[in-house]
């Protein structure tokens, strides 16, 4: 499978407070690689799956730790491209206690990634091979990609994170497509918040748009529909140590298990089992599991006692 996405060096501030109050002292601080692209990636990758992932860095340290960190996890890093006088794409992300999060970032060379580079990616891939997009390249960059990933017979997967305001005719190109409760109500145009609303929503998207629609629910799981059917999937009860990898990894869970062949009530499944562990966690890329983890009926088992 090919992901498309972002790629960010990443700066962690852990407050000792709820609220978000600005000035305030951070009691820790940490870097890692990171980025919508690099996070999926590397969810997808630890899965099982051959991942190779297209992305642009720059000239610097955090592009080299970026691609190193690619590499060490088994991702086919030969697509990631480097812009000169830029530095590389950066996030600020600010932890309060109580678990909540806020994010500034920089695009910075993720903005130099070349539509040229991108359908060359695309064109390597074989017929049926799983393609991954987000929102942070922008729209006129997912444009292009998905065309270009549906012209060449592949599969597409759109995480709608961040919300783009793509065309109409660009997200009936995709055969997944991925949303939370908001992004769903920005693509509706109405309010998506009970699971009543969410169910009527995720066929709506379905059909609208002629693909499998799944809109996450955060702690009660995901809903997923392909046009006719629909079905709940309920998250197993785990404790929440680290909710921020939580949508990377089920959307790399996703594509991961659509090119593992799996059917669209086992893709919604085996993401949110992905998720779960993902946010029993610390960290986001370390708190990612692995095939073995999901193969493992006692991983999960596990965490449920602990949180019980």
């Amino acid at each position: 499978m090919l992901v498309i996405g972002s790629t960010n060096h990443d700066y962690i501030f852990r407050l000792s407070r709820k609220e978000p109050i600005i000035p305030a002292t951070a009691t820790e601080l940490d870097t890692r690689p990171g980025g919508q692209g690099v996070n999926q990636a590397i969810a997808a990758v630890r899965l099982g799956v051959r991942t190779s992932l297209v992305g642009c860095v720059g000239a610097d340290a955090d592009g080299t730790a970026i691609r190193a960190r690619l590499i060490s996890e088994g991702v086919d890093a030969s697509g990631l491209s480097v812009a000169a006088k830029v530095h590389t794409g950066c996030a600020f992300v600010a932890i309060n206690s109580d678990g909540t999060y806020a994010i500034i970032t920089h695009p910075g060379a993720n903005q130099k990634l070349q539509p040229d580079d991108v359908v060359f990616a695309i064109n390597r891939m074989a017929s049926g091979s799983v393609v991954l997009v987000q929102g942070e390249l922008g729209v006129p960059l997912t444009n292009t990609a998905v065309q270009a990933a549906s012209d060449a017979g592949l599969r597409v997967v759109i995480h709608l994170s961040p919300f783009l305001r793509l065309d109409d005719s660009t997200i009936r190109h995709a055969s997944l497509l991925i949303m939370n409760r908001s992004q769903a109500s920005e693509l509706i145009g109405s309010s998506v918040n009970t699971l009543p609303q969410v169910r009527l929503a995720v066929q709506q998207v379905a059909r609208t748009y002629a693909a499998v629609a799944i809109i996450t629910v955060g702690s009660d799981g995901a809903v997923w529909s392909d046009g006719e059917l629909f079905g709940d999937v309920v998250a197993p009860d785990v404790p929440v140590v680290d909710p921020e990898g939580a949508a990377d990894s089920f959307a790399g869970a996703v594509a991961a298990a659509l090119a593992l062949g799996m059917e669209v009530p086992e893709v919604a499944d085996f993401a949110v089992r992905a998720a779960s562990i993902t946010v029993s966690r610390p960290g986001v890329l370390s708190a990612f599991p692995t095939a073995a983890d999901m193969a493992s009926p006692a991983t999960l088992r596990q965490l449920c006692e602990i949180d019980s």
